[in-house]
């Protein structure tokens, strides 16, 4: 792979796939187990969100030099209706799909960089980071 990709989400066997492609091209950066387990489900709640809420999209994958250290640079964007209150969507156990609630949260604990743009009618656009130690 490149040091960059982007990984088209349409369907809901994509998440797998998207989960797949990504500890693939984390394991490029020498992460430890426990984070490439946490790079997963991080891929694996940015694609199922994309799909389920965005009716779609893509994320891009992005390796990211700084000084000595490597890290992954993940961008999921989509055109879907978008987030009216992303503090609240922000909020652990709160869902708008009837799941367990705890994705946007689990992202957001798992990266060590979060940020999401999202306007209604427009889509959504998070990028996180994640630094091998």
């Amino acid at each position: 792979m490149n040091p960059a990709c982007t990984l088209p989400l349409k369907r809901p066997e994509d998440v797998l796939w998207a989960r797949q492609e990504t500890r693939r091209f984390a394991a490029r950066c020498a992460f430890s187990g426990n984070d490439l387990a946490r790079i997963e489900i991080i891929a694996a709640e940015l694609a199922s969100n994309i799909i389920r809420h965005g009716g779609g999209g893509e994320m891009c994958l992005e390796l990211i030099p700084d000084g000595d250290r490597r890290g992954l640079r993940i961008e999921a964007r989509d055109r879907g209706p978008g987030i009216t209150d992303i503090a609240q969507a922000l909020r652990a156990n709160f869902s708008t799909a009837g799941s367990h609630g705890d994705g946007l949260s689990a992202i957001r604990e798992f990266a060590d960089h979060f940020e999401i743009q999202s306007r209604p009618g427009e889509g959504t656009q998070i990028r996180v980071e994640k630094w091998a130690r």
